[in-house]
This record gives structure tokens, sequence and C-alpha cells, in this order.
């Protein structure tokens, strides 16, 4: 059976709004010690599969500086400590990022964003019957084409 590795040390390198970044210091269950290992402490956040009647997927076009390229996906985002809950998320950001809002909404679950050094989760969210009802209401540094 696979044992988790045991933490010697922990130093935080990096701690904003943002992002935190740690270096560790493990050892394995046979004793090899793995240093430095990196972990990123970062939010929570949504994806959202909006449908609308007709069955249409609303999607988003935006340019995403991590990987420096411009990328079609699904609406999406953080998870705010205001908000009630995942669901709460999902409807507030596909309102914001595309204007349309749904009236079935399905939370499926969560899965890890990247397990192997990121400690947030990735919410997976349906909105059905979506119909575009206002403009959108982006933050500062986005900029978002939206499409079906």
């Amino acid at each position: 059976m696979i044992k988790p590795w045991k933490r010697i040390s922990s130093q935080t390198i990096i701690e904003d709004k943002w992002i935190t970044l740690r270096t560790e210091v493990c050892q394995r269950s046979d004793g090899k010690i793995v240093a430095p290992f990196y972990v990123i402490d970062d939010s929570d956040f949504v994806s959202v599969l909006a449908l609308t009647t007709d069955k249409h997927v609303v999607l988003t076009t935006e340019y995403r500086h991590g990987v420096a390229e411009t990328l079609i996906g699904l609406p999406g985002g953080l998870v705010d400590s205001s908000d009630a809950g995942p669901t709460e998320t999902a409807q507030r950001e596909l309102l914001e990022e595309t204007g349309y809002a749904g009236t079935k909404v399905l939370y499926l679950g969560c899965t890890f964003a990247n397990p192997l050094r990121n400690t947030n989760k990735v919410h997976h969210v349906i909105i059905e019957n979506v119909k575009r009802i206002s403009d959108q209401k982006l933050d500062e540094n986005e900029e978002i084409e939206v499409s079906l």
C-alpha cells in the first residue's frame, strides 16, 4: 500500500491575496528524502457547462497569460469567500462573464486542479436552460468573447 509522505519542514516563500507558495522537505515511506518540493495553495474555482434550451454550449474565448495563448473554454472563476458555495459562484461567474443565466443548476462534484503541486479544487457545475439576460460585467483584467 502506498503511504503518505512525511513532511519534515515547510516554509512559505510567497503569500499574497492570489497565491501561497511553500517549499517543503518530505520523506517518502521508503526513507528517501524529497527536497525541495513546492506546493501551491490557491483558491478553489468553478467550471460551468452552460446549456441553452436548444442544447448549445456557452463558450468563452480569452487570453491566458500562464500559457501565453488565447483559449476557448468554459466560463468559470474563483470561489469567493462571500459566495454561499460553488453553485452560487457558477451562477455569478456565468452571468458576469457571458451575460447568460439559467433555471436549472446541477452540481457534479469536484476534482483537484493539479494534485501534484496544487491544493485547490475545481468544482464542476451544469447550468441548463440558459439565455442571455444582460451585458457582461467583466473584472478589470478580463477580456472575454462569448460564443455558442
